[in-house]
């Protein structure tokens, strides 16, 4: 794992898109994103967070650092419009 200060690369992407996920992964970032918030729609968040656990444990695997942004817990984001 990169000492903190040599981390350079940070992407984000959707939290309920497998497909993505794979991309992220192969990027060669250093630390991999996924967004529960503005990136995943509220009726997609159930689906992104079933893809949590393998997410984290791919980025293990490829030791990079896995981030999930998420909302606040109370609030679950914005109501779908």
């Amino acid at each position: 794992m990169l000492d903190p200060d040599l981390r350079r690369t940070w992407l984000f992407g959707p939290g309920a898109d497998r497909a993505a996920h794979e991309s992220m992964l192969d990027s060669g970032t250093d630390a991999l994103i996924v967004d529960l918030e503005d990136f995943t729609p509220p009726e997609r968040r159930g689906d992104a967070r079933d893809l949590l656990a393998r997410f984290v444990q791919d980025c293990r695997d490829r030791r990079c650092i896995a981030a999930i942004r998420i909302n606040a817990l109370e609030a679950d984001g914005p109501p779908p419009e």
